[in-house]
């Protein structure tokens, strides 16, 4: 149950939870910039959960990037590790746990599981890099391994960009919406920074078009 819960709580969800894996002729606009936040979700049928998101920079072309959530009765965090070479993201390392109940589950995923499709985790980044240059018109491909290692695949389309006020940060918002083939009445509507990628600034989740859950950026701080 937990797991679920986390991939509403990433995206990239797809997260839920985010190709990813940046095609040659597509190279990023720009690298990413370390970052902490924190979010406050809503999911119908869930406890309200505060969620802290940091993406950090652990060697020249490394990074990690992180998520927790904890309510009453269930706490999760996922970790994913990877390397930006050029125009190419490469997801090198997954962890992450789950507590319901009494209840733990671990996960990991290394080089070898993952291959050349990131974690969910790493995708956010590599969702906000493509997305920002990605000229496709109709449903653009979204490639990633969930929690077991799983393929997953998402499409999402961009929507026109909106200026957004929110936490103290005034910008013009990168805004995309992602559906899965496997579950029609599904769809996420995801708003991302445009100058640092894996930051989300709002998500939100609905299902036979009604709302089941929303995302909501409280604060954050760039490194």
């Amino acid at each position: 149950m937990i797991n679920r819960f986390m991939a509403q709580a990433c995206a990239v969800l797809w997260c839920l939870s985010a190709s990813i894996s940046m095609a040659a002729d597509t190279p990023p606009t720009q690298l990413p910039q370390g970052f902490t936040a924190n979010y406050h979700l809503s999911v119908s049928g869930w406890p309200d959960a505060d969620i802290s998101h940091r993406l950090t920079q652990v060697s020249s072309d490394g990074w990690r990037a992180s998520m927790k959530a904890k309510i009453a009765i269930a706490r999760g965090e996922e970790t994913g590790h990877f390397h930006i070479n050029g125009n190419t993201l490469h997801s090198y390392d997954y962890a992450s746990n789950y507590h319901l109940l009494g209840i733990s589950r671990d996960y990991t995923l290394d080089s070898n599981e993952l291959g050349q499709i990131p974690d969910r985790q790493s995708a956010i980044v590599g969702l906000a890099l493509n997305a920002a240059s990605n000229t496709c018109q109709q449903a653009c491909p979204v490639h990633y391994r969930d929690h077991r290692g799983r393929n997953k695949t998402m499409f999402y389309h961009r929507l026109p960009d909106t200026h957004m006020a929110i936490a103290g940060i005034t910008t013009q918002a990168l805004r995309l919406e992602l559906s899965d083939p496997d579950k029609p009445d599904k769809r996420i509507l995801m708003a991302l920074h445009p100058e640092l990628p894996g930051l989300l600034l709002e998500m939100e989740y609905f299902n036979e078009g009604k709302r089941k859950g929303q995302l909501s950026l409280t604060s954050m701080r760039r490194y």
